[in-house]
């Protein structure tokens, strides 16, 4: 497949432009700044991100929130926006979303962000993740779309291709802990990209 992933250059894009690369597929990356190599590209234009969509089977989103402390909503609808007009406008077979954990839901049906210990400075993050999410829900009826959401501890660690994957509910493993490398979280995605097993839905997945 040819997959287009925006926000190739970061933490979480740059591993799953290796696991696709890895898988034979053929990639183009985006990022913000560019670069050898990159394109350079405002996701939240809807003309140019879908100039770069088109000819592409697979889209993948993974763009985080500002984190400088400046609002997070505005922005984040601006990406949403622009991600669900371009994959429709370049007739994208699929779009695989990068999101967060903070709006998974606990047994009592509250959400992870609203927990008490659920730490306050990534809040606001959480909460554009979730808008993000009711965004796809409600508006991109048209698309061929799955978010992902990591677990609450994500960083870079080991590619062990051990995991649980879920949905909606926030999970731990047989240890109590939420988290996930992010190399198996890119293993995870692209397992789901190449072996479809839902439309229009969140995934979840925590390493056991």
């Amino acid at each position: 497949m040819k997959i287009l992933v925006v926000g190739a250059t970061g933490m979480v894009g740059s591993q799953i432009v290796k696991e696709l690369s890895e898988r034979g597929h053929e990639t183009t990356l985006a990022s913000r700044s560019g670069g050898e190599g990159v394109l350079k590209l405002d996701a939240s234009d809807v003309q140019q991100l879908t100039a770069a969509a088109i000819g592409h089977d697979v889209v993948v989103f993974a763009v985080s929130p500002p984190r400088d402390g400046s609002d997070t909503i505005e922005p984040t609808m601006k990406l949403g926006h622009a991600m669900i007009a371009a994959s429709h406008q370049a007739n994208v077979q699929r779009l695989m979303v990068v999101g967060g954990a903070g709006s998974l839901l606990l047994p009592d049906g509250s959400r992870l962000c609203d927990a008490a210990t659920f730490p306050p400075e990534y809040k606001a993050e959480a909460i554009a993740h979730l808008m993000l999410l009711e965004k796809l829900r409600t508006e991109a009826t048209e698309i061929n779309w799955t978010y992902i959401s990591p677990a609450a501890a994500f960083s870079p660690g080991e590619r062990t291709g051990k995991f649980v994957v879920g949905g909606d509910s926030f999970m731990t493993n047989a240890a109590g802990e939420s988290y996930i490398s992010v190399e198996d979280f890119a293993i995870m995605l692209v397992n789901e990209l190449e072996h479809q097993s839902v439309s229009k839905q969140r995934l979840s997945v925590v390493g056991v």
